[in-house]
């Protein structure tokens, strides 16, 4: 049986070709938890869940509308917040984009922000409209 020696030999010699490797793998650090990616601690701001929902004012104190939806830039950063305006219980709103910059964020009551635009009710529905449907968004 002149084959089992180099079939020995063969498993012989794939068994030490790993060895480096294997040593390679066991010598070298563990990577890193991606720290980056998980928060800790909490960080300053609010979630999207409470600004959502929430009531948008004007200067004079007036509830000009209230956020719809945010519209979120590829890096992550929000450019504009939806607002609804006008209408009744959802009947008639129209939708406005505001730009991110041009909304003031305050504290407001149980956590929640309190959210100012310096625009009048009638400012943001002669504004244009937004289209919470384009299948672009």
């Amino acid at each position: 049986m002149p084959w089992l020696p180099a079939a020995t030999a063969l498993v012989v010699f794939a068994g030490l070709a790993t060895l480096p490797l294997a040593a390679a793998r066991a010598e070298s650090p563990p990577q890193p938890v991606a720290a980056a990616l998980a928060l800790a601690e909490p960080q300053p701001g609010w979630r999207a869940s409470r600004v959502i929902g929430s009531p948008v004012f004007s200067e004079a104190e007036e509830q000009v509308g209230a956020v719809v939806d945010l519209i979120l830039l590829e890096d992550g950063r929000v450019a504009a917040l939806v607002l609804g305006v006008g209408g009744f219980l959802g009947v008639g709103t129209k939708y406005v984009a505001v730009p991110a910059p041009a909304v003031r964020f305050l504290p407001g009551p149980r956590g929640t922000p309190r959210l100012v635009v310096a625009m009048t009710r009638e400012a943001l529905r002669e504004a244009p409209a937004f289209d919470l449907d384009a299948e672009s968004r």
